[in-house]
């Protein structure tokens, strides 16, 4: 028989999965549903906030438009007046903040449903075990 205390040992597990799997950090947008960024007014401009309410009500609507991560292939480089081409080989990137910079909030659904698949058999533990 399972001790109250393992039990509990175990729903913390669990507790701490789903801590891992809901949580927020400041950066750019990386692409995905733009409702799961807030621009930080100080850090963004009006036509990005703009953007990203119009992103936001499109996704409302079931409209999914994807901007894409903010690190983007390179495919030209301005130097002076001259434009150089830039292979896709040359692993070159430019970062493109198409909401500025702000608060993103991240969901592992994988994680969460391990953490509720655990809840689950604790629950079943507990009615077995009264």
């Amino acid at each position: 028989m399972i001790a109250d205390e393992e039990i509990d040992m175990l729903r913390e597990i669990a507790d701490r999965v789903r801590n891992e799997a809901d949580f927020s950090y400041y950066g750019s947008y990386n692409g995905g549903d733009p409702r799961e960024f807030c621009p930080d007014v100080e850090c963004s401009t009006d036509d990005e906030r703009a953007l990203h309410a119009a992103d936001c009500a499109a996704w409302e609507r079931g409209e999914y438009i994807d901007r894409g991560s903010h690190h983007q292939p390179l495919d030209a480089v301005t130097v002076g007046t001259q434009v150089l081409e830039v292979h896709s080989e040359m692993g070159a990137y430019k970062t493109v903040h198409h909401y500025g910079l702000g608060m993103v909030t991240y969901v592992d659904e994988e994680l969460v449903k391990i953490a509720q698949d655990l809840d689950d058999v604790i629950d079943r533990i507990r009615q077995v075990a009264e």
